[in-house]
């Protein structure tokens, strides 16, 4: 058989070693990684333009990623107002979400928002949460 070894795999043992790895390069392999885990770990970086109304609709875009299981978000220096903190919190609606890393630094959040980003506690997946 001249399929490499990562296609012979069965989809829900990709799938356990892509969460292991918490990589998204590995859906990108070919396009059948990517139908299989496309979405599944997503980083995004530094974004310093980044309007609050992009990032909220950027935010409700992945709350209803039922295939989400981790999100880097770098939104540092973003400078985003008072309603930043709560589309961040919209994340405690993400089914499947396991893994979330928060970089906030520079943002201001403040007691309010640092209240709205307690809700994450209540993920129905969540397993690790890191801010930054």
């Amino acid at each position: 058989d001249l399929q490499p070894p990562l296609l012979r795999l069965p989809v829900d043992v990709l799938c356990s070693l892509s969460d292991f790895a918490q990589w998204s390069g590995l859906s990108q392999v070919c396009t059948w990684t990517w139908a299989v885990l496309g979405g599944r770990h997503l980083l995004f970086r530094r974004v310093p333009c980044l309007s609050e109304e992009q990032l909220v609709g950027t935010l409700a875009r992945l709350t209803n990623a039922t295939g989400l299981h981790t999100l880097v978000l770098d939104v540092s220096r973003s400078f985003f107002g008072p309603e930043g903190p709560h589309a961040l919190a919209s994340l405690r609606s993400a089914p499947a979400l396991h893994t979330l890393s928060l970089r906030l630094a520079g943002n201001g959040i403040g007691d309010k928002g640092a209240t709205a980003l307690a809700a994450l506690k209540d993920a129905p997946a969540l397993h690790t949460l890191a801010l930054d």
